[in-house]
């Protein structure tokens, strides 16, 4: 680890860590439980032995999807549904699939579970700024709050959620944007995005986000007002 911690790592959790990374063998596994550890010795109680015990039972095909769950999330621990059906769209998991998580304990056991969202918000998706607000307000002092169907990860499924390395689904964006449309609610890319020391934000150049089957291979243009940007 690039620092260690003055305080020590819990022996119970030392001793069930040590029990339970002895029976892995996939080499990527191996890896995540090497995060792990490096990241307890740095921060004794970054991860629960809920969580230890929750990663030992878990299968390669739960890893996986898993891992496709977490390049959905936008708020914190939230993915937000694309329609009122666990489903999300291709780009996102089947029904089947949040079954499994939900049994892993890594989703929350649910389908009407809803958060909260205040308009006008943003997102930091992959360094790009998703600038959420309502259709029918100008006015972006005034705030509104709306309530969106969601899955939500269980403190077991956050806390792993930060091993999962993550890439970037635009097709679910496109996808959610689409479906958050039919509900008077814009997204857009905001380039040149940047806080305010008075609690504001101001951007230079608001980008939109097509519908899917119209643009299949979408992907924000680079934020040109960004120093040294890089394309996504």
């Amino acid at each position: 680890p690039e620092s260690v911690s003055s305080e020590p790592v819990d022996e119970t959790w030392a001793s069930r860590f040590f029990s339970a990374a002895a029976d892995v063998s996939h080499e990527q596994m191996q890896a995540v439980w090497g995060k792990i550890l490096a990241a307890e010795v740095a921060s004794p109680g970054s991860y629960s032995l809920r969580a230890l015990e929750t990663l030992r039972n878990m299968s390669t095909s739960e890893a996986q999807r898993f891992q496709h769950l977490c390049t959905l999330l936008l708020g914190p621990n939230v993915v937000y549904k694309v329609g009122l059906i666990a489903g999300l769209e291709p780009s996102g998991p089947t029904f089947n699939d949040i079954l499994v998580l939900r049994a892993a304990g890594l989703v929350a056991d649910s389908d009407m579970l809803s958060s909260e969202l205040q308009l006008p918000s943003y997102f930091n998706y992959h360094d790009r700024i998703l600038l959420v607000r309502d259709k029918d307000e100008q006015s972006l002092t005034r705030q509104k709050t709306v309530q969106l169907e969601s899955f939500v990860l269980t403190p077991v499924g956050a806390e792993l959620s930060k091993l999962v390395e993550r890439k970037p689904n635009w097709q679910y964006v496109q996808h959610l944007a689409q479906y958050w449309s039919s509900k008077n609610i814009w997204i857009h890319v905001a380039h040149g995005f940047e806080i305010l020391s008075t609690g504001g934000a101001i951007w230079r150049l608001l980008e939109g986000i097509p519908p899917n089957d119209q643009q299949p291979d979408w992907k924000p243009s680079p934020d040109r007002f960004k120093p040294e940007c890089e394309a996504p």
